[in-house]
């Protein structure tokens, strides 16, 4: 039997606050409720974070959306003594 692996680390999550509509190609058009995959924070321009929505990979304004707080995992149980 093959050993398990652990679980693949999620991507943080963030969910839209507010419409913003792409004025540049390298830009998300957003609407609230969405739920864009954040991919990086770190960018060029301060401000503005790279997420994926819909299979599409580009950038967004990070005060337009709040982080979705990933629940933790369950404690594992520790061995008896």
């Amino acid at each position: 039997m093959a050993p398990k692996l652990p679980p693949k680390p999620q991507r943080e999550q963030a969910k839209v606050l507010f419409r913003y509509d792409a004025q540049n190609d390298d830009e998300l058009t957003i609407k609230e409720g969405d739920i864009i995959t954040i991919i990086s924070k770190e960018n060029e321009d301060a401000g503005w974070w790279k997420g994926e929505l819909n299979g599409r990979i580009a950038l967004f304004p990070d005060n337009f959306v709040e982080i979705i707080k990933q629940p933790l995992p369950p404690p594992q149980p520790q061995p008896a003594n």
